[in-house]
């Protein structure tokens, strides 16, 4: 079994990816998530106590990226890496893919 995690800047692409995954019958976990160089060059001045941390709450200077998280089988492993592949095309300075063996998993 692997983990394979797909992050993606581009939404339609995502989605789009997504839709093809879950026709092949694959599926995941899928959630927001902010790149590390996002999050250091946003806003770095200090937020006011309470009001001012609310403000900084509600306006993100970043804009959030896409992950998805899958178990896969390994012999379905190229199936979804050609599927993402096939929708992104090349996935420089677009995203990235990789997976990491995994020893165990219960649930499934």
């Amino acid at each position: 079994m692997h983990l394979l995690v797909v992050n993606l800047k581009d939404r339609d692409e995502f989605h789009h990816v997504l839709h093809e995954l879950n026709k092949e019958g694959l599926n995941g976990i899928v959630f927001a998530s902010l790149s590390l160089h996002d999050v250091m060059h946003s806003d770095s001045v200090e937020a006011v106590p309470v009001f001012g941390f609310l403000s900084k709450i509600t306006h993100r200077s970043f804009d959030t990226g896409h992950t998805l998280m899958m178990l896969v089988e390994p012999d379905r492993m190229e199936v979804a890496k050609t599927t993402v592949r096939d929708i992104v095309k090349d996935l420089t300075h677009k995203g990235v893919m990789f997976s990491i063996p995994v020893d165990y998993y219960e649930g499934l």
